[in-house]
C-alpha cells in the first residue's frame, strides 16, 4: 500500500488552543509589531469578508466586549459604517481596555449609535458577537445567556461570531455555562481554534471559516511537532 501523504503544517491545517494563539500573537508583538497594527489587519479582513459574503441590508448590531475582541469588532463596525451599513453598538460593560476605549470614542465621533438598553432578541439586524472571543474561561452571566438563547429562538441564524461564540470554550468545544451564542457563521482569526472543530461545537459554531492573517511560516514552526492538524 502507498504511504499516506503527510498534511502540511501550515495555517490552513493547524489546530491550536486559545493560549497557543495568544502566545503566537505575543511573539509578533515582541518582534516589534504594534498591537494596533494586528488589530487593524484582522478586523479589516473580517469587515471585507462580511461586506463580500453577508447580507447586511437589515443592518448590524455589534456586541462589543471589554477586551481586544471588542476592539476588533469596533474596527469592523467602523468599516461597515463607512461602507453605508446601518450599524449600532451594544456593550454591557462599564470598562474596556485602553485600545478598545479609543475605538469606542472614535465610533462615537463617527456618529455610530451606541445603545444603552439591552437589545431586543427579535431585532432583524445581523448580530456580530465579539463579547469575549477565545479568552473565555467562565460562563457569561445568566442574563446574557438568556438573551443569547432568546436570540436563537426568535431570529435563528442571524448571529455571526468573531473568534468564537460567546460562552463556548475555544479549547474543548463545549459551552462554559448553560448555553452559548448560536452562530450561523464563526470567523476564526489567524488559525482554527481546536475547540471549534469538535463535534460538540457544531451546533454553536455553525459554518466555520478562517481569517487568514498571513502569519509568518517561521512563527508557525515554533508550535510543537505533534500539534494537531
Amino acid at each position: 500500500m502507498p504511504e499516506p501523504v503527510p498534511v502540511p503544517r501550515d495555517a490552513d491545517h493547524l489546530l491550536v488552543s486559545g493560549e497557543q494563539m495568544v502566545q503566537l500573537e505575543q511573539q509578533l508583538f515582541a518582534s516589534g509589531l504594534p498591537v494596533e497594527a494586528l488589530m487593524e489587519k484582522a478586523a479589516l479582513l473580517v469587515a471585507r469578508h462580511l461586506l463580500e459574503h453577508e447580507s447586511l441590508q437589515a443592518g448590524a448590531l455589534v456586541l462589543v466586549g471589554p477586551g481586544h475582541n471588542g476592539g476588533d469588532a469596533l474596527v469592523v463596525a467602523r468599516e461597515l459604517h463607512l461602507a453605508g451599513v446601518a450599524v449600532r453598538l451594544w456593550s454591557p460593560f462599564e470598562r474596556h481596555k485602553p485600545l478598545t476605549t479609543a475605538h469606542l470614542r472614535h465610533a462615537s465621533w463617527l456618529g455610530i449609535q451606541q445603545q444603552r438598553a439591552e437589545p431586543d432578541p427579535a431585532d432583524p439586524a445581523i448580530w456580530i458577537d465579539a463579547l469575549f472571543g477565545i479568552g473565555q474561561s467562565r460562563a457569561p452571566d445568566e442574563r446574557l445567556q438568556a438573551l443569547l438563547e432568546q436570540r436563537q429562538r426568535q431570529q435563528p441564524d442571524r448571529l455571526i461570531a468573531i473568534d468564537g461564540p460567546t460562552g463556548l470554550c475555544a479549547d474543548r468545544g463545549l459551552p462554559l455555562g448553560r448555553v452559548a451564542a448560536c452562530a450561523s457563521l464563526s470567523l476564526s482569526i489567524g488559525l482554527i481554534k481546536q475547540g471549534f472543530a469538535q463535534d460538540t461545537a457544531l451546533a454553536w459554531v455553525g459554518e466555520l471559516e478562517r481569517i487568514n492573517l498571513g502569519l509568518p511560516a517561521e512563527l508557525l514552526q515554533t508550535l510543537p511537532l505533534q500539534q494537531p492538524l
